[in-house]
C-alpha cells in the first residue's frame, strides 16, 4: 500500500492517544456507604480493570476518524503486477502555488509517491495550466515536476483543463494544485500545499474620474492593511477593509498627483512581487485586432481603442481567436499581450464605450 500524502498520517500519533484514553475507561465511581440497604452476604470488592471496552458509539467515532484521516492520506495500490502504466499530471503554476514556495513542496511529495506507483516504462503527460503538454518518462518526473513557470491567476482555466483530461483518456489523473474546490472523480487524485497561502495581492490598478482604482484579492486571515498610493513626492494613504480569504474587493483614492502613480500595499505576506503596482504615464495600452475575427469584435476593438487610446509608451495588447474553441487568459507574446477569445458564441456586455456601436447581442 502506497500513500500519496503519508504527512496526514502523523495525525495517527493524537488519534492513537484518543484511543488509549477511551479503551482506560475514565468513568465516574459512585461509592454507597448505606450497606444497610443491600441485604445479603458481603460482596467482594471488584479488581480494578485497567482497559474497558467503549460504547459502540464510540468505537464506530474512532473508526470514522481513523478512515477520514487514511482518505486524507490518499492510498493506493502498491502491487507490483499492478503498476500505473499512463498517468497524466496538471500542474497548477498559479500566483498561489509560488507563495512560500508552496509548488516545490507540492511537486515533491508527488514525485515520492508517483514513482513507487508508475511502472518503469509509464507514459507520462505534464500539463501546464494553459493546457501544453509533454510526455516524458518517470526518471525524468522529479526534475521536471519542480521547474519554473509562470505566477497568475489560474483558477478559472484548470476546471476546464480537469475535465478535458478526464474525458479524453483512462489513466490517472494527478492534480497538483491549491484549487479550493475539484469535481469528484474515480481517477482524479489531487495533491495540494499542507497549508494554506498568506499572501494579499493587487490584481490591477487604474486611474479614472481623477481617482485610483486598486482591485485587491485577500488570500490571508488579514482583516485590514494600509494602501500607499504616490505620485512623485506627494503620497496619499488609506485604509483598506478586507474581505474573506478567497474573494476580491476594489477600492478608490483619491489620486495624488499626475501620472505615474505607484501603488503599494503596507504588508509582509509569502508574495511581494504582488503587493506593488505601477500605472505608467502612457495611459492606456494599444488594442488591435488580429487574424480572423468576427465584424463585431472588429468594431468593438476600434471602439474601445477610439474612446481609450494607447499612449506611444504603453503596453500593446493583440486580440485573437483560440483555434481550439476555448478561451484563455492573456499571454505574453513577442512583447504584446495576445487576448484569446473563444471561437463559440460570446455575449456583449453594457459599457458605455459599446452604446452607440450598433452591436448584435451575441457576436
Amino acid at each position: 500500500m502506497t500513500f500519496l500524502e503519508p504527512a496526514w498520517l502523523l495525525l495517527m500519533a493524537p488519534w492513537l492517544a484518543v484511543v488509549v484514553l477511551t479503551l482506560r475507561g475514565f468513568r465516574p465511581k459512585v461509592f454507597v456507604p448505606f450497606l444497610d440497604l443491600w441485604p445479603g452476604d458481603p460482596v467482594s470488592p471488584e479488581k480494578k480493570r485497567r482497559w474497558r471496552w467503549p460504547s459502540w458509539a464510540a468505537v464506530l467515532l474512532l473508526l470514522a476518524m481513523l478512515a477520514g484521516l487514511l482518505s486524507l492520506a490518499r492510498p493506493a495500490g502498491n502491487s507490483t503486477n499492478h503498476k500505473i502504466e499512463r498517468a497524466t499530471i496538471i500542474i497548477d503554476r498559479g500566483v498561489t502555488m509560488y507563495a512560500g514556495g508552496r509548488i516545490q513542496e507540492v511537486a515533491n511529495r508527488a514525485a515520492a509517491g508517483l514513482v513507487r506507483m508508475l511502472a518503469a516504462d509509464a507514459s507520462i503527460r505534464i500539463v501546464n495550466d494553459v493546457g501544453a503538454a509533454r510526455l516524458v518518462g518517470p526518471r525524468q518526473l522529479r526534475a521536471l515536476l519542480g521547474e519554473p513557470g509562470k505566477a497568475v491567476y489560474t483558477h478559472g482555466q484548470l476546471p476546464q483543463i480537469i475535465a478535458r483530461e478526464l474525458a479524453d483518456g483512462d489513466g490517472l489523473v494527478v492534480l497538483l494544485s491549491d484549487l479550493p474546490a475539484v469535481r469528484a472523480h474515480r481517477r482524479l487524485v489531487q495533491i495540494s500545499p499542507m497549508g494554506p497561502v498568506d499572501n494579499v495581492g493587487i490584481v490591477w490598478a487604474g486611474v479614472a474620474g481623477g481617482k485610483v482604482w486598486v482591485k485587491l484579492r485577500n488570500d490571508s486571515d488579514r482583516a485590514g492593511l494600509e494602501l500607499v498610493v504616490k505620485s512623485g513626492e506627494r503620497e496619499r494613504r488609506a485604509a483598506v477593509k478586507l474581505p474573506r480569504r478567497g474573494e476580491t474587493v476594489t477600492m478608490a483614492v483619491d489620486s495624488p498627483g499626475p501620472l505615474p502613480v505607484s501603488v503599494r500595499l503596507d504588508v509582509v505576506d509569502a508574495l511581494p512581487e504582488d503587493n506593488h503596482w505601477v500605472i505608467p504615464a502612457a495611459g492606456w495600452p494599444r488594442i488591435a485586432a488580429d487574424g480572423h475575427l468576427p465584424e463585431g469584435v472588429r468594431k468593438v476593438v476600434a471602439a474601445v481603442g477610439e474612446a481609450r487610446p494607447g499612449g506611444e509608451g504603453g503596453t500593446r495588447v493583440r486580440v485573437v481567436r483560440s483555434d481550439d474553441g476555448k478561451g484563455r487568459t492573456a499571454v505574453v507574446a513577442g512583447g504584446d499581450w495576445v487576448l484569446q477569445l473563444p471561437a463559440g458564441p460570446m455575449v456583449v456586455g453594457d459599457h458605455q464605450i459599446l452604446a452607440n456601436v450598433g452591436l448584435p447581442r451575441e457576436l
